[in-house]
C-alpha cells in the first residue's frame, strides 16, 4: 500500500469520525443519499426522525439551523415530487418559507459570530482598517424584522456586536 493510499483512507477515516460525532448533520448527510436514491418513504421516516431530533436541541447554534435548511429543503423535495400533494386549489404553503428561514438564521448568526470576532480583534489592533461586508445592511435587516431576534444565540451575537460597537447609532460603513 502507497503512502497516498493510506493517506486516503486516513481522510476517509476522519470523515467517518466527524459523522459519528455529529449526529444531526449524518442524518442530513442520509437524506441527501435517499433524496439520490428516490427512496421516498424511508426519506419521510429519516425526515420526522430529524425533524424530532432538532426539537429536542437544547441550545441552537447555527450548525443545527444549517441541518435544519436542509431538512426543509428535503421536505420541499418530497412536495415537489409528489404529483399528488399539489393542485391548483393548493394555496400557498407557509412551510415552504421554513427553507429560507433557516439559511437566513444560519447566516445571521456566523455572520455576527464573524463580525463579533472582528470589532473584538479591531479594539487590539490598531491599524485594523474596514469592516465585514454587509453588515449594515444585516444590522439593518434585524431591526426592520425582529422576530429573527427571538433565536437566543442570534440575539447574543448581535447585542454584543452592538456592545462592541458602542452604540446603536454609528455605521459600521
Amino acid at each position: 500500500m502507497t503512502i497516498s493510499r493510506l493517506m486516503e483512507l486516513a481522510k476517509e477515516f476522519m470523515i467517518q469520525k466527524n459523522l459519528q460525532r455529529n449526529d444531526l448533520n449524518k442524518d442530513a448527510v442520509l437524506l441527501d443519499e435517499l433524496n439520490f436514491r428516490e427512496l421516498r418513504d424511508v426519506m419521510m421516516k429519516s425526515i420526522n426522525s430529524l425533524e424530532k431530533k432538532i426539537v429536542k436541541q437544547k441550545a441552537k447554534e447555527a450548525d443545527v439551523y444549517l441541518v435544519k435548511y436542509r431538512l426543509e429543503y428535503f421536505k420541499n423535495e418530497v412536495k415537489v415530487n409528489d404529483t399528488k400533494l399539489i393542485t391548483y386549489k393548493d394555496t400557498l404553503d407557509e412551510k415552504l418559507m421554513l427553507e429560507q428561514k433557516s439559511l437566513n438564521i444560519f447566516f445571521f448568526i456566523n455572520s455576527l459570530k464573524f463580525c463579533q470576532y472582528f470589532l473584538n480583534q479591531k479594539t487590539f489592533v490598531v491599524n485594523a482598517k474596514g469592516y465585514p461586508d454587509f453588515m449594515n445592511s444585516i444590522f439593518d435587516y434585524l431591526k426592520q424584522n425582529s422576530e429573527y431576534l427571538k433565536i437566543p444565540v442570534l440575539k447574543v451575537y448581535y447585542n454584543i456586536c452592538l456592545m462592541l460597537i458602542t452604540t446603536e447609532n454609528v455605521s459600521l460603513s
